[in-house]
């Protein structure tokens, strides 16, 4: 719960990293400065938190109490390395089959997607997994707490999604340039998985939070295998057959798997998130409906123009099914009502 401390550590690492990477890379070091880069940001993490949880080594104690903490890490850990060595496989394939060209392709579409979302996900888990820890011996503010956050990224996630689905062209066009054109369809088959991303992450967080670690294991290896089976599935039609191969697997097969296994046990069930999944779809297809058809109106335009006319139609579609539906329109006076808070406390910090 030190999230002070967490957001030192990552972003002093991160700086460290960036700062060996341009040095190695203007002393001529080549492509050896990526190298030097990761590993400068890994050796900064480790001493940044050692400085900030002051431990030394000792002689390990009988009785500790200590295995089942360690058991549990271990289950989480080594699903966790099974899951990304699976989605690290496409780019492998990738380049086996077709090639350092469609690796690029292939490589900057999923980014364009996975970096912003990642800075998304990655700190609200830091956060909610260790409160979701707190209140599981109270399994009715257990499951509210869970089901007020998970709403708000269902809401957010659809919305986006929507979005990002339909204008895959002509912002991949302005963010890349033109000659990243064919990265445009990889893109778009990667917005399906991008859907389920935010709603898998948080599913993940009943597996961790009520430490069922063996669980997790077990549903890993069986999400891993799926992702596998779709990169293979799609792999004779190219970077954009795998990226949506992968999406339609992670929707149809990969959430309904997680979903089930995650919702299997504890105070949150399946059908509460699927409840939620079902509730806030009508969202992505008004969006993606709204912003398609207005594409198409300027479809002859400028990619920069497409983006800045059709993107706030899409939106502004979206608010005003979010004003219609009552759960919807809940859920997003609350977000409004977080960022008001956290502008306060930012403006009351600042005049202090």
């Amino acid at each position: 719960m030190r999230f002070q401390a967490i957001a030192i550590i990552q972003v002093g690492s991160m700086l460290i990293g960036i700062a060996v990477g341009i040095s190695m890379a203007w002393l001529n070091y080549s492509y050896w400065a990526l190298v030097g880069g990761n590993l400068a940001t890994v050796a900064a993490t480790v001493v940044l938190t050692w400085m900030a949880v002051p431990w030394w080594p000792q002689a390990p104690a009988r009785r500790s109490g200590v295995w089942p903490l360690v058991s549990f890490g271990a289950n989480l850990a080594t699903g966790d390395f099974i899951c990304s060595f699976a989605r690290g496989a496409d780019g492998l394939l990738v380049g086996r089959f077709y090639g350092a060209d469609s690796v690029g392709l292939y490589t900057r579409a999923g980014a364009l997607l996975n970096r912003p979302m990642e800075q998304f996900l990655v700190p609200i888990t830091s956060v909610f997994v260790p409160v979701l820890s707190r209140v599981q011996t109270q399994p009715e503010r257990y499951r509210r707490t869970f089901l007020q956050v998970y709403e708000a990224m269902a809401l957010l996630s659809f919305l986006f999604t929507g979005l990002l689905f339909a204008l895959a062209r002509p912002l991949t066009l302005v963010v890349l340039g033109p000659k990243w054109e064919q990265a445009a369809i990889i893109f778009a088959g990667f917005t399906v998985a991008a859907l389920c991303a935010p709603l898998a992450t948080a599913s993940t967080w009943l597996f961790a939070s009520q430490g069922r670690g063996k669980d997790w294991l077990f549903t890993s290896f069986l999400l891993s295998c799926i992702i596998l089976v779709s990169f293979v599935a799609g792999l004779p039609f190219g970077p954009a057959g795998i990226a949506i191969a992968y999406s339609a697997a992670t929707l149809v097969v990969g959430l309904p798997v997680h979903y089930y296994l995650a919702g299997r046990r504890g105070p949150v069930t399946s059908a509460d998130l699927w409840v939620e999944f079902f509730r806030y779809l009508p969202l992505w297809i008004v969006v993606c409906g709204a912003t398609w058809l207005m594409r198409l109106l300027f479809a002859n335009s400028l990619p920069l123009v497409q983006l800045l006319i059709c993107a706030p139609v899409g939106l502004i579609a979206g608010v005003i099914l979010i004003c219609i539906v009552a759960p919807m329109r809940r859920v997003a006076l609350s977000l409004v009502d977080i960022l008001r808070d956290l502008k306060t406390k930012g403006f009351s910090s600042t005049t202090k």
